[in-house]
């Protein structure tokens, strides 16, 4: 999972839905959830065609993540297998990999939490597969959307966050909204990580209030009317 990668696909969507007859060229809005939130940060601080940003439940720090997943003393240990890793791709070896989730306690894994290895379990009899690569958390560990946050301004900003959640802290997330410029809008919902994608009512709540935010500010007065 490269999160620059990624940026680089939403910028290249953006341009596709530029090309097209039936996309107004001056109203594209991004949204995004989770990692995904971190990456439509990004991508708003650092081009302009985006006219609107939200993000649900961010992950604003990928480097306070794996120290909170992983803890000092085993991030050391994963350190020393990322660095083996690299040696061993050069020289032609298949990437190292590891699970998203631990499927036994105490298996180094993407994230640890229960709340995802909860989520994940739900998955575990269709065709997702519980498994990336270990250069995974070594480009996970050097990126951090929250430095872009203060750079989105002038393009309006939701932050969609969850105060309970333990997966990407809700905490760090309302600290990293202080540091943003306006025009910026925060909306709390109940709930952990995954609750606006597996409870009802906190789904609907937010994506009302992403809703909202794009009718806002990409809608003309006149279309909202009509």
């Amino acid at each position: 999972i490269d999160p620059w990668q990624q940026i680089r696909g939403i910028q290249d969507a953006i341009t596709y839905a530029q090309s097209r007859a039936d996309v107004d060229a001056g109203r594209i809005g991004l949204w995004g959830s989770s990692y995904g939130a971190g990456n439509a940060y990004v991508a708003a601080a650092i081009d302009r065609r985006i006219k609107a940003v939200c993000g649900q439940v961010p992950m604003i720090s990928g480097r306070r993540n794996i120290e909170l997943f992983l803890g000092a003393e085993q991030w050391a240990a994963t350190q020393e297998l990322l660095a083996a890793d690299r040696l061993a791709r050069a020289q032609g070896v298949e990437p190292a990999r590891m699970p998203i989730v631990p499927e036994e306690p105490g298996q180094p894994a993407m994230s640890g939490s229960p709340d995802s290895i909860e989520f994940f379990q739900r998955f575990a009899e269709t065709s997702w597969v519980n498994d990336v690569t270990v250069r995974t958390l070594e480009y996970f560990y050097g990126y951090e959307p929250a430095d872009y946050l203060k750079r989105i301004a002038p393009t309006p900003l939701l932050m969609i966050v969850a105060p309970g959640d333990t997966v990407a802290p809700g905490e760090w997330a309302t600290e990293a909204y202080e540091a943003a410029l306006h025009p910026k809008k925060l909306v709390l919902v109940p709930g952990g990580h995954y609750a606006a994608y597996i409870d009802d009512e906190v789904f609907e709540l937010s994506v009302t209030a992403a809703r909202d935010h794009f009718v806002e500010h990409l809608m003309a007065k006149a279309d909202i009317s009509a």
